[in-house]
């Protein structure tokens, strides 16, 4: 279900819609071009071999977050102006901000002007804007893969 979420960052508020799923597919598989081959090297790492006794889990886990670390460097090889203005374009769509009047307008319509020299504002609220559309996933991925091994993981004796 499609519920806005309001955040306020940097005391301005902006109320920001998930993306419908076809347009949020669309901007995975984008996404998944971009992250892909590095978070791919790191699953491979913390899934394959299907790791049982909590060692091998433990060391697996360490070699995704480090590869994981990696791959966030080479995104940046692959992350072309073309692809970060659509995808920045894309969460934008769906976002109200606040205007000093105390209404709201959508953020596409003056997104240009509104973060000129607003840089870190700009950064703040795309983070925010995918909090919203792919934290879910992406938190219970990480989740997964960060969650200490328990007794529970080993094999019955």
């Amino acid at each position: 279900m499609r519920t806005a979420e309001t955040r306020t960052i940097d005391g301005r508020r902006f109320e920001i819609t998930p993306m419908g799923a076809f347009r949020g597919l669309r901007a995975m598989e984008r996404l998944a071009k971009v992250l892909g081959p590095g978070v791919a090297e790191a699953a491979v790492e913390l899934f394959a071999g299907g790791a049982v006794d909590l060692a091998k889990a433990a060391v697996a886990r360490g070699r995704f977050l480090a590869s994981l670390a990696h791959g966030f460097g080479e995104i940046a090889d692959r992350l072309d102006g073309t692809t970060l203005e659509w995808l920045v374009g894309e969460l934008a769509a769906d976002t109200m901000v606040a205007t000093e009047q105390g209404g709201m307008v959508a953020l596409k319509t003056v997104f240009d002007r509104y973060f000129a020299g607003e840089y870190p504002l700009l950064f703040s609220w795309a983070q925010a804007a995918f909090e919203v559309n792919f934290g879910p996933l992406l938190g219970g991925l990480m989740r997964d893969a960060t969650a200490q091994p328990d007794a529970s993981d080993a094999p019955a004796k």
